[in-house]
């Protein structure tokens, strides 16, 4: 009886443990694997140099150590040089077309390009930033389940993020949960707010300009429209369920870049009353209602743990004393 009753007071205590850690080490390890993730794509982007592309003379690359060029540099420069027409050729290709092929965002599909043929370790196009969010995510070419576990993916059939006139890249995360949050928070995006896209070409800012709720076949809500140069953010909504669509978009800033640190003192600065806030019409739409089971074992599931915890070491401490 004492040994079975050892035996359940340690299978308790290994319960309450993993319920008590399994979130933090889940959000740990996710933020650990994205991290690597841009780390490799900015060590991977300084060997390309700083080449002009087109009519765009100020394009912002990263230069090349001074002094003559080897053969390395100079095939990094024709690869990135292709490159950039090819996503060039492919955006006026979708615009002309008019994104006949767009789907929802959650149509899983591959991507036409493959950024490991030029270099890449993984087919990685962007990182993306929100300071509002403090979110840093990797943007993978393919909406695949796969690409969508490990970071944030570009729609098909919308826009390769280098920007310019007619053009709209769409790019699409899970909500995630308490563990991997992703754009689980993009309801607290306000207009205005600023959205980063640093490429291997130059980083692109821009400006939340729109929120909306749509369906999932609304798919001209994400279109291009000309003379444009825009980005829009989707997910999922409401958090836990799939009807419907959660849309930001921002339209482009010609500002200067700054440093995250900055980033992140601005936003500190603004005065809460100066922002325009996102409706409360949008976000309390009488048509969608709320899945709270998820929500609620994020909340009390750690709680839930450390009380069995506690109850095995009283359980011990009881038996001991005995």
């Amino acid at each position: 009886m004492k040994k079975s009753l050892r035996i359940f007071s340690i299978l308790l205590m290994l319960v309450g443990a993993g319920i008590c850690m399994y979130p933090k080490m889940a959000e740990l390890y996710g933020e650990y694997s994205r991290k690597a993730v841009v780390k490799e794509f900015e060590k991977e982007s300084t060997d390309f140099a700083q080449t002009p592309f087109g009519d765009n003379e100020e394009r912002l690359t990263v230069p090349m150590s001074q002094g003559k060029e080897t053969d390395r540099e100079n095939e990094n420069k024709s690869q990135l040089e292709s490159l950039y027409h090819e996503l060039k050729a492919y955006n006026e290709k979708i615009y002309k077309e008019n994104q006949k092929d767009l789907k929802d965002a959650f149509s899983y599909e591959d991507s036409c390009f493959d950024l490991r043929g030029y270099g890449f370790s993984e087919n990685v196009i962007a990182i993306l930033w929100i300071p509002r969010l403090n979110q840093e995510l990797p943007v993978y070419l393919g909406a695949t389940k796969e690409n969508m576990k490990k970071g944030a993916v570009l729609l098909g059939q919308t826009s390769m993020p280098i920007g310019g006139e007619n053009s709209n890249s769409v790019i699409a995360a899970h909500r995630g949960g308490g563990s991997t949050p992703m754009f689980r928070n993009i309801q607290l995006l306000q207009l205005g707010d600023k959205i980063e896209l640093d490429t291997v070409f130059e980083k692109l800012i821009y400006r939340v300009s729109h929120v909306e709720i749509i369906l999932p076949n609304q798919v001209d809500k994400v279109k291009i429209v000309p003379g444009e140069d825009k980005i829009t953010l989707v997910t999922c909504h409401p958090y836990t369920k799939n009807t419907h669509r959660y849309l930001v978009t921002a339209v482009r800033s010609k500002e200067e870049v700054q440093s995250r640190e900055k980033d992140k003192v601005e936003l500190t600065s603004i005065d809460v009353e100066e922002i325009t806030p996102v409706t409360e019409e949008i976000l309390q739409d009488s048509t969608i209602s709320y899945s709270q089971k998820q929500i609620t074992l994020e909340r009390y599931g750690t709680i839930a743990g450390i009380v069995i915890l506690l109850y095995v070491i009283f359980i011990i401490f009881r038996y001991r004393g005995k």
